[in-house]
């Protein structure tokens, strides 16, 4: 007992002394090299116990080097109070903090111009690896702000933070919220915002979601996001998952540039809101309801992230749509200079199509801009492995339908020989088809394309100012109603490729074009409309009845026929461009509504200004008016209309009884209906003598008081076999006086 006594006695007088402020030197330095920053603490209290408390006074935590001059410390606590079971430690070899509590923390995180931070400047190596994060239970944050100042996007921002203390009596419950608030500037601009979510250690924790609520208000632009989170903290392979519900308002989208980094063009007032579901591997955002000025898009999104090809499904719908809303989304993707970016012999982007995947489904019910209204506008796009598939595409225009299909698929590798093959068959004009088919065997690429394009009773003025509205090329004088039909299967490079190398046709017919000298050049172009117009004499103004084109295309070869038939006359056409060549060879005749004299000999060449000949390159053309022969204004036979007339009435006029220049063309053109057979007389009987009839029986003497009896009901008489309704017997008469020899036919 005495050497006990004597062992107490000892500690308790080396103990009385004791000041744990001389580890604090030691504890700073290994902090420092820890964080790479300098650490210091003031002083460091322990009170030792089955769990040690540890107390931090005076916490600081300096500037990375290169941000020395911000005139404040990374981070500073007035206290830091720690909690460490030493008994666990002892007995299972595992660290566990029961709690830890910050009091007063201030952390400023900056950003400068150029892009560094002092977040990530002279951060731990990657390579030494994370520290697995300890057991703690419980993680106070008192009075808590942090300083965000961003050069680059203009964000000046002071968050204020803190914690409320877990459940005790609900061990299931949860443990603690965060609880946030933020005021300041972003892009120049006030922001306040509101922030309430789980407690810092349900962070990691994928046994149970992690709650948010999160409101930003920034002038007249509103922001709510409210779900849960799964696992967010977990590291790359784990799961992780996210179910949130969010709404978005504001006036301009242009607002939004700085926070996304996004050039963002000026639009009226949106609103969006929707559901987000990712489960790890896909993104969804269902219930999505979206309005941009008075245009509407409601639907859902599907985005499949973990595919080898990010794969994207969309089924969206619009009730209205009016392309003034997009009106600078528009002019930020100039469509004009996309066209013109587009050209006709670029080739095929086979590479893109092959990095993406995806199905879009759209309905609208109606798309205006101006006066031009689209209804009932359906499109219905697939994109895999490289092939577009535009199954349908359909819109509405003032009663009319234009609609139409559409799959490129890239091709197979050609073979070995097809060089060969281009080099030996490309003499003169189809040099740059030629070298397009060599292209594709060196390189193995190419699509394979097939097209079909209906239009019914098409406004072609109203057409022609919705491209023009879209893209900016106007075609003044325009107009009339146009329909038929396109189809086109070919392979090549680009679209001159196809044309080259394709088969098809188009069947078009026009109706009430207007003036011919506004049509044609619009149609042709000047450098050819004009030129025509001339060489045929047509007077200045010429009215436009109908137009019927027929031009059937095989391997590249183009026929074409045409009537066009005005106040002038009807004019045939009839030839054929090669499409390989780039070369045109066509005639074209007009019958004058008032004939002209024909010379004596019409074997012989004629000058006439109702014929012309265009032949020469595509691009240049030459035009010789009068040089023809009878036999080439015969050959100009024009489409054969026996063939185009049923599948272009119905796009003509569909159930309308309205008989226009070309659907009378058209009917003109169909077979007359076979005539009913006359009716087949019948034999005639031969003459009987009457049988006489019997008188009738006298009526017996009845006595005035006698009541009358009813009358017999009469029974009807059987059909005379002999006797003949009127139609039999005009047959019969009109057959005599057919053998019947007249007085002037008497020799």
């Amino acid at each position: 007992m005495l050497d006990l006594a004597v062992l107490v006695l000892i500690c308790v007088l080396v103990l009385l002394p004791w000041s744990w402020d001389w580890f604090v030197p030691l504890i700073d330095s290994r902090a420092t090299a820890l964080l790479n920053r300098r650490t210091t603490i003031a002083h460091l209290h322990v009170r030792p116990g089955r769990v040690v408390i540890l107390t931090l006074d005076g916490l600081t935590i300096g500037q990375p080097w290169g941000f020395e001059d911000e005139g404040r410390p990374f981070a500073t606590a007035r206290q830091v109070v720690i909690w460490f079971d030493l008994w666990t430690y002892l007995h299972q070899h595992r660290m566990s903090f029961p709690l830890v509590a910050v009091d007063t923390p201030r952390v400023s995180v900056v950003r400068r111009a150029d892009g560094t931070d002092n977040i990530t400047a002279d951060a731990p190596s990657a390579a030494t690896g994370q520290p697995a994060l300890p057991d703690i239970g419980d993680l106070r944050v008192t009075n808590g702000r942090m300083d965000v100042t961003d050069a680059r996007r203009g964000v000046d921002l002071t968050v204020g933070v803190y914690t409320t203390p877990p459940d005790n009596a609900d061990p299931e419950g949860p443990r603690g919220r965060i609880v946030a608030d933020l005021h300041g500037t972003y892009d120049g601009r006030p922001v306040d915002g509101h922030l309430v979510s789980g407690g810092p250690l349900t962070l990691a924790r994928s046994d149970r979601p992690y709650p948010i609520t999160l409101m930003v208000h920034g002038g007249r632009t509103l922001a709510a996001l409210e779900g849960t989170l799964v696992n967010p903290l977990a590291l790359a392979g784990a799961p992780v998952s996210v179910h949130m519900s969010g709404h978005v308002s504001g006036p301009d989208l242009s607002l939004l540039s700085s926070l996304t980094g996004l050039p963002i063009p000026n639009t009226p007032a949106y609103s969006a809101a929707g559901a987000v579901d990712y489960d790890g591997a896909t993104l969804r955002v269902d219930d999505l309801r979206g309005k941009l000025g008075s245009s509407d898009l409601d639907g859902t999104l599907r985005l499949d992230l973990h595919a080898a090809v990010p794969a994207l499904e969309a089924d969206l719908h619009s009730l209205h749509v009016d392309l003034k809303d997009l009106a600078g989304l528009l002019a930020a993707t100039d469509a004009a200079d996309l066209l013109r970016d587009l050209s006709f012999a670029a080739p095929f982007p086979v590479a893109r199509l092959r990095a993406i995947k995806g199905r879009l489904r759209y309905r609208a019910a109606q798309i205006t801009r101006h006066a031009t209204r689209l209804d009932h506008v359906e499109a219905d796009i697939a994109l895999h492995d490289g092939a577009l598939d535009l199954r349908r595409l359909a819109a509405g225009l003032d009663g009319g339908t234009l609609s139409g299909a559409m799959a490129l698929t890239p091709a197979d590798p050609p073979d070995e020989t097809a060089s060969e093959t281009a080099s030996e068959t490309a003499p003169g004009a189809a040099t740059e088809v030629a070298s397009e088919t060599a292209t594709g065997a060196a390189t193995g690429a190419g699509i394979t394309a097939r097209l079909l394009i209906d239009a019914t009773h098409l406004d072609l003025a109203r057409l022609t100012r919705a491209v023009a509205d879209t893209t900016g090329a106007d075609m003044p004088g325009v107009k009339g109603i146009v329909g038929g039909h396109a189809r086109l299967d070919a392979t090549g490079l680009s679209a001159a490729g196809l044309l080259a190398h394709g088969t098809g046709r188009l069947a078009l017919a026009l109706d009430r074009g207007g003036d011919l000298f506004a049509l044609l050049p619009a149609l042709l172009g000047l450098p050819i409309g004009r030129p025509v117009l001339s060489a045929l004499g047509f007077p200045k103004p010429t009215d436009t009845r109908c137009l019927i084109a027929d031009l059937p295309l095989r391997d590249g070869l183009l026929s074409v026929a045409t009537l066009l038939d005005t106040d002038a006359g009807r004019t045939l056409g009839r030839g054929t461009a090669d499409l390989r060549r780039d070369t045109l060879d066509y005639t074209l005749a007009t019958q004058p509504a008032r004939p002209r004299p024909t010379p004596p000999d019409t074997a012989q060449t004629v000058s006439s200004p109702d014929t012309a000949r265009i032949t020469g390159p595509l691009a240049n053309p030459s035009i010789l008016p009068g040089a023809e022969t009878a036999s080439a204004r015969a050959a100009a036979g024009g489409p054969d209309l026996v063939t185009l007339a049923p599948a272009l009435l119905a796009t003509l006029q569909p159930g309308s009884g309205v008989a226009s220049a070309c659907t009378r063309t058209l009917r003109a053109a169909l077979p007359a209906p076979p005539a009913a057979p006359p009716p087949t007389p019948r034999p005639i009987a031969p003459a009987s003598h009457p049988t006489p009839r019997k008188p009738p029986p006298a009526r017996p003497a009845r006595h005035p008081s006698a009541r009358r009896p009813p009358p017999p009901v009469a029974k009807p008489e059987p059909a005379d076999p002999h006797r003949l309704d009127a139609p039999e017997i005009r047959a019969i008469w009109m057959a005599r006086q057919s053998r019947t020899p007249q007085p002037g036919n008497r020799p």
